[in-house]
């Protein structure tokens, strides 16, 4: 397919260039498929160890000052991680990275981490009300730099899709800027999300020590169940973003 073609499907060549680089890199992905996780020596697990826990909460401090520029930000445990779920990836009692699911259901209604100021995602997708959906928001995808790959981040969000499914969640959303949000749609369709879908429309509110970053709205629907297996669906993508920490807030 020529460039200018493939180019034009977007408004923006920005992002395109962005997605085709993810679909490039597909022997890069099933590369990293021979990782130390694949040989056993990785973990995932929902945790709520407070020292694997302050190792994860370090990690993702560590990256939000270093990728985003934001020397404010503090990622100490919050009420979202409180009341949410947190994934983290392991090697032994030693924590490489991890992430956390946060939901909202007709019996337990909260407000996810997302939805700040007058922002609402029920505006934008109305059937979380009027079906009475249960859904949720996957966030603080963070890794080691040494541990940082597609392997990883493909086990990572596997796991976090399985706990959604198994929590009764049939939409998830993530907020991310435009590279890490490319990745993180590619992630869901290498793994069989085919409706996942970015949102340019949408108009994300500015978040506290991120004001400076362009933050997109992606959306995911989750069936069910979601398999134990993974498999290349579609575009075999996966860029290996310079941002590391690919879904914040």
């Amino acid at each position: 397919m020529q460039l200018s073609s493939e180019i034009s499907k977007y408004n923006n060549p920005q992002i395109a260039l962005v997605e085709m680089g993810q679909r490039f890199s597909s022997l890069k992905k099933l590369y990293h498929f021979k990782s130390d996780e694949m040989n056993g020596n990785i973990s995932f697990e929902f945790t709520k160890d407070p020292g694997l826990l302050c190792q994860y909460y370090n990690i993702r401090e560590r990256e939000l000052k270093s990728v985003y520029y934001a020397p404010n930000f503090n990622g100490a445990e919050s009420e979202y991680d409180r009341n949410g779920h947190v994934l983290i990836a392991r090697m032994g009692n030693f924590c490489i990275g991890g992430a956390r699911l946060f939901i909202s259901s007709p019996r337990r209604p909260t407000l996810l981490p997302l939805e700040i100021n007058d922002f609402r995602v029920d505006k934008y997708f109305p059937e979380l009300k009027q079906k009475e959906m249960t859904y949720g928001q996957v966030s603080w995808l963070s890794f080691l730099p040494q541990f940082d790959n597609d392997a990883n981040k493909l086990r990572l969000i596997q796991h976090l899709f399985r706990k959604a499914s198994a929590s009764g969640v049939e939409k998830l959303f993530a907020v991310s800027p435009i590279a890490n949000s490319m990745t993180y749609k590619n992630s869901c369709v290498d793994l069989g999300f085919f409706d996942t879908k970015i949102h340019f429309d949408i108009e994300t509110p500015s978040y506290p020590s991120l004001e400076e970053v362009k933050l997109y709205l992606a959306s995911s629907t989750v069936e069910q169940p979601v398999s134990s297996d993974i498999y290349f669906y579609g575009n075999v993508g996966g860029l290996q973003a310079e941002q590391n920490n690919f879904a914040a807030v």
